[in-house]
Protein backbone atom coordinates (compact mmCIF):
# COMPACT_ATOMS: atom_id res chain seq x y z
CA UNK A 1 0.00 0.00 0.00
CA UNK A 2 2.78 2.40 0.89
CA UNK A 3 4.65 1.52 -2.30
CA UNK A 4 1.54 2.37 -4.35
CA UNK A 5 1.25 5.74 -2.61
CA UNK A 6 4.90 6.58 -3.37
CA UNK A 7 4.43 5.41 -6.94
CA UNK A 8 1.52 7.84 -7.41
CA UNK A 9 3.47 10.66 -5.81
CA UNK A 10 6.48 9.98 -8.05
CA UNK A 11 4.25 10.01 -11.14
CA UNK A 12 2.75 13.36 -10.13
CA UNK A 13 6.20 14.89 -9.65
CA UNK A 14 7.37 13.49 -13.00
CA UNK A 15 4.24 14.79 -14.70
CA UNK A 16 4.83 18.27 -13.31
CA UNK A 17 8.38 18.29 -14.59
CA UNK A 18 7.47 17.02 -18.05
CA UNK A 19 4.35 19.17 -18.57
CA UNK A 20 2.39 16.43 -20.29
CA UNK A 21 -1.39 16.65 -20.54
CA UNK A 22 -2.93 13.46 -19.18
CA UNK A 23 -6.58 12.51 -19.50
CA UNK A 24 -8.82 9.49 -19.46
CA UNK A 25 -10.90 8.44 -22.45
CA UNK A 26 -13.03 5.35 -22.68
CA UNK A 27 -11.58 4.01 -19.43
CA UNK A 28 -7.96 4.31 -20.57
CA UNK A 29 -5.33 6.74 -19.34
CA UNK A 30 -3.76 8.75 -22.17
CA UNK A 31 -1.05 11.39 -22.43
CA UNK A 32 -0.32 13.96 -25.14
CA UNK A 33 2.17 16.71 -25.81
CA UNK A 34 0.36 20.05 -25.29
CA UNK A 35 2.35 21.78 -28.02
CA UNK A 36 1.35 19.14 -30.57
CA UNK A 37 -2.30 19.40 -29.51
CA UNK A 38 -2.19 23.18 -29.83
CA UNK A 39 -0.69 22.84 -33.31
CA UNK A 40 -3.38 20.35 -34.39
CA UNK A 41 -6.12 22.64 -33.02
CA UNK A 42 -4.75 25.60 -34.98
CA UNK A 43 -4.21 23.58 -38.16
CA UNK A 44 -7.63 21.91 -38.16
CA UNK A 45 -9.74 24.53 -36.43
CA UNK A 46 -8.07 27.62 -37.77
CA UNK A 47 -7.73 30.68 -35.62
CA UNK A 48 -11.47 30.65 -34.90
CA UNK A 49 -11.60 27.42 -32.87
CA UNK A 50 -11.70 29.42 -29.61
CA UNK A 51 -14.62 31.41 -31.03
CA UNK A 52 -16.36 28.13 -31.78
CA UNK A 53 -15.89 27.11 -28.14
CA UNK A 54 -17.52 30.36 -27.02
CA UNK A 55 -20.37 29.86 -29.49
CA UNK A 56 -21.08 26.37 -28.13
CA UNK A 57 -21.08 27.76 -24.60
CA UNK A 58 -23.47 30.57 -25.56
CA UNK A 59 -25.86 28.45 -27.60
CA UNK A 60 -26.10 25.77 -24.91
CA UNK A 61 -27.34 28.34 -22.40
CA UNK A 62 -31.01 29.30 -22.21
CA UNK A 63 -31.73 32.30 -24.45
CA UNK A 64 -31.50 35.74 -22.90
CA UNK A 65 -34.53 38.05 -22.66
CA UNK A 66 -33.22 40.04 -25.63
CA UNK A 67 -32.79 36.88 -27.69
CA UNK A 68 -36.30 35.70 -26.74
CA UNK A 69 -37.76 38.78 -28.44
CA UNK A 70 -36.02 37.74 -31.67
CA UNK A 71 -36.85 34.03 -31.41
CA UNK A 72 -40.56 34.45 -32.05
CA UNK A 73 -41.04 31.81 -34.76
CA UNK A 74 -40.43 28.09 -34.96
CA UNK A 75 -38.01 28.73 -37.83
CA UNK A 76 -35.91 31.02 -35.64
CA UNK A 77 -35.76 28.38 -32.89
CA UNK A 78 -34.86 25.69 -35.43
CA UNK A 79 -32.11 27.90 -36.88
CA UNK A 80 -30.68 28.48 -33.39
CA UNK A 81 -30.80 24.74 -32.67
CA UNK A 82 -29.15 23.94 -36.01
CA UNK A 83 -26.33 26.44 -35.31
CA UNK A 84 -25.84 24.94 -31.84
CA UNK A 85 -25.79 21.36 -33.16
CA UNK A 86 -23.33 22.23 -35.93
CA UNK A 87 -21.04 24.08 -33.49
CA UNK A 88 -21.10 21.11 -31.08
CA UNK A 89 -20.41 18.65 -33.90
CA UNK A 90 -17.51 20.75 -35.23
CA UNK A 91 -15.96 21.21 -31.79
CA UNK A 92 -16.30 17.50 -30.95
CA UNK A 93 -14.69 16.52 -34.26
CA UNK A 94 -11.87 19.00 -33.69
CA UNK A 95 -11.28 17.55 -30.22
CA UNK A 96 -11.31 13.99 -31.56
CA UNK A 97 -8.72 14.94 -34.16
CA UNK A 98 -6.49 16.78 -31.67
CA UNK A 99 -6.54 14.04 -29.04
CA UNK A 100 -6.77 10.96 -31.27
CA UNK A 101 -10.21 9.99 -30.00
CA UNK A 102 -12.59 7.69 -31.84
CA UNK A 103 -16.33 8.44 -32.11
CA UNK A 104 -18.70 6.29 -30.08
CA UNK A 105 -19.68 3.07 -31.82
CA UNK A 106 -22.62 0.75 -31.17
CA UNK A 107 -20.42 -1.63 -29.19
CA UNK A 108 -19.63 1.16 -26.69
CA UNK A 109 -16.09 1.90 -27.87
CA UNK A 110 -15.01 5.50 -28.45
CA UNK A 111 -16.23 8.74 -26.88
CA UNK A 112 -19.41 10.77 -27.13
CA UNK A 113 -19.44 14.34 -28.41
CA UNK A 114 -19.84 15.54 -24.84
CA UNK A 115 -16.82 13.54 -23.66
CA UNK A 116 -14.71 14.82 -26.56
CA UNK A 117 -15.60 18.43 -25.74
CA UNK A 118 -14.92 17.68 -22.07
CA UNK A 119 -11.37 16.55 -22.87
CA UNK A 120 -10.85 19.81 -24.78
CA UNK A 121 -12.16 21.75 -21.76
CA UNK A 122 -9.74 19.93 -19.47
CA UNK A 123 -6.91 20.71 -21.89
CA UNK A 124 -7.81 24.41 -21.87
CA UNK A 125 -7.75 24.41 -18.05
CA UNK A 126 -4.39 22.59 -18.10
CA UNK A 127 -2.85 25.12 -20.49
CA UNK A 128 -4.33 27.98 -18.47
CA UNK A 129 -2.67 26.56 -15.37
CA UNK A 130 0.66 26.44 -17.17
CA UNK A 131 0.37 30.09 -18.17
CA UNK A 132 -0.50 31.11 -14.58
CA UNK A 133 2.56 29.22 -13.31
CA UNK A 134 4.75 31.01 -15.84
CA UNK A 135 3.74 34.50 -14.66
CA UNK A 136 6.74 36.22 -13.12
CA UNK A 137 4.81 38.14 -10.41
CA UNK A 138 2.19 35.97 -8.76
Amino acid sequence: MLARLFSRLRRRVETRRRLIFKFEANGKARAVDPIVVQRVLEENGGSHWRTLLGLVNTLCQPPSDAELTILTTDEAWQARSARRDEAIRSLANLSRTAFGLEPLTVDGQGVTESEAIGVLGEFIEFVGGLSRKAQPFR
